[in-house]
């Protein structure tokens, strides 16, 4: 996501830097900004309500997986603290995520011993090392009563990541509509108007603008 970002700020500084010139430019830069504003200032407004529509579902996508993924697992956190009578809310990550898995704390330390000897057989200090930072505290201890109360804990869980995953197609979607949005205005403003894409460095012939953007295909 970092990298689309960064991507975005790079055109948008190239646009800025030659759309003064540049009519396809502007208009590029404009649907880069909003995907199908440029399409709308050339008059090819069916191409632009397209890209409207593309970013309205996309964004309001992304909303509804976001909240839906955090309000899932808040539901599966207060679902473990009420049937726990714990107060699960205050967990760390790598505690809620062993409690999918393990029905108690004790239970999950207990296995330690023999995981740190797989790991380290011929090392009895760091034997000791492992099992000393991985021991649970009775602070954040926990027991299970019922398989099924792991099972609907694990679910919500589950869910909620699947949700957050979900977000992040749905956001990559924005990026890449604003991408597509801004290459497809520029060519679009290429082909309506006549623009030509010459090796020159730029220069005028008296009835047209003529640019380089120094693409090679």
């Amino acid at each position: 996501m970092r990298r689309y970002i960064i991507l975005i700020i790079v055109i948008l500084m190239a646009f800025n830097l030659f759309g003064n010139t540049s009519y396809s430019l502007k208009n590029a830069g404009l649907s880069l900004l909003l995907p199908g504003t440029g399409l709308h200032s050339t008059g090819n407004t069916k191409a632009g309500f397209v890209f409207n529509g593309i970013e309205m579902a996309a964004v309001l996508s992304s909303g509804m997986f976001y909240f839906s993924s955090i309000n899932t697992d808040n539901n599966a956190i207060d679902f473990a603290s009420v049937t726990l009578n714990e107060p699960v809310h205050t967990f760390p990550e790598h505690i809620l995520s062993k409690m999918e898995i393990y029905y108690s704390s004790d239970y999950y330390n207990s296995l330690l011993p023999s995981k740190a000897r797989d790991l380290y057989p011929d090392d009895v200090d760091k034997q000791n090392e492992y099992i000393n930072a991985n021991t649970i505290a009775d602070s954040l201890a926990w027991t299970w009563q019922y398989q099924d109360d792991i099972d609907d804990y694990y679910t919500m869980r589950k869910l909620s990541r699947a949700y957050y995953q979900y977000f992040i197609y749905a956001a990559s979607s924005v990026v890449l509509n604003h991408l597509v949005s801004g290459i497809f205005t520029f060519f679009d403003v290429e082909k309506r108007f006549n623009v030509e894409l010459d090796n020159a460095v730029g220069y005028s012939d008296g009835k047209r603008f003529i640019f380089n953007i120094g693409l090679r295909f």
